[in-house]
């Protein structure tokens, strides 16, 4: 936006339009929808979506929103299939510089394998380690489950296109809306949270796929007091669930437990 303004800025001032003028008008430029388009939340991160999809164009972008988080950048994206393919290792690279988890999924791919996609960008990430998830719906919501307090999501490549295509169809699909729908969820999970932790500072989660949204908003709202956590094993969920084990270790209070009867005959039940 800045190298857009200083043009306009140059010419407003040989028209003698005076600074504060031009201050003012500035102040109100409306947001351009897509273009670091910054999504509000309740979860203290940083969330963006941007149009960015050239190795300039993240470098620009990524080293802006870089000099703003005070956690970790986690960055999501990847490449459109059947363009220049020269460009996506340059954007792997410029990823790496900036990022401190990326997730590399699809965008686009058209006809393309997706997986030659990222295998292509790839090329550019020498020294950080990466996730590869294909699903840009699943990466997006695995890169928001990350976050922690000050830290920052971007999400580049699409902006605010809403469509999606791979095999050549064409579907229906927005980032924007991805991420909305993440927020909603985990705003009523929050409220859950709270009601039950109000009645006795414990929570009993039991392991399943929800899990992961669970501990994430107890890490965000009580890492600083005194909880006590109880993970009920579930068989039917396998080994998925000791990802969840090691989340839960940042509480001192926290057990994991077999069955109910222990709980049941724990202090937090006299």
């Amino acid at each position: 936006n800045l190298y857009n303004i200083m043009p306009a800025m140059i010419i407003a001032l040989c028209e003698n339009i005076s600074i504060d003028v031009i201050k003012d008008k500035i102040k109100n430029i409306p947001i351009i929808e897509g273009r670091l388009e910054k999504i509000p939340n309740n979860k203290n991160i940083d969330i963006y979506i941007d149009f960015a999809h050239t190795p300039n164009a993240l470098e620009n972008v990524l080293s802006s929103v870089k000099q703003k988080t005070k956690g970790k950048l986690i960055h999501v994206f990847s490449s459109a299939g059947r363009k220049d393919k020269t460009k996506r290792p340059l954007m792997g690279s410029v990823s790496e510089k900036y990022a401190d988890i990326i997730i590399l999924t699809s965008e686009d791919p058209k006809d393309e394998d997706p997986k030659t996609i990222i295998n292509d960008i790839k090329l550019g990430i020498t020294n950080k380690k990466y996730k590869c998830i294909i699903s840009r719906e699943k990466a997006i919501i695995k890169a928001l489950k990350l976050a922690r307090r000050e830290d920052t999501v971007i999400i580049t490549g699409k902006g605010r296109e809403n469509t999606f295509t791979i095999n050549n169809n064409t579907y229906m699909y927005s980032d924007f809306d991805v991420v909305n729908n993440y927020l909603e969820n985990i705003n009523d999970i929050s409220e859950i949270i709270n009601y039950i932790i109000s009645d006795n500072n414990s929570l009993i989660i039991i392991a399943n796929e929800y899990s992961e949204y669970f501990i994430n908003e107890v890490l965000s709202l009580y890492i600083n007091e005194q909880i006590n956590i109880y993970l009920l094993k579930n068989p039917e969920y396998g080994n998925n669930q000791y990802s969840i084990l090691k989340d839960i270790q940042a509480f001192s209070n926290s057990k994991i437990v077999e069955n109910t009867e222990y709980i049941l005959n724990s202090e937090i039940y006299p």
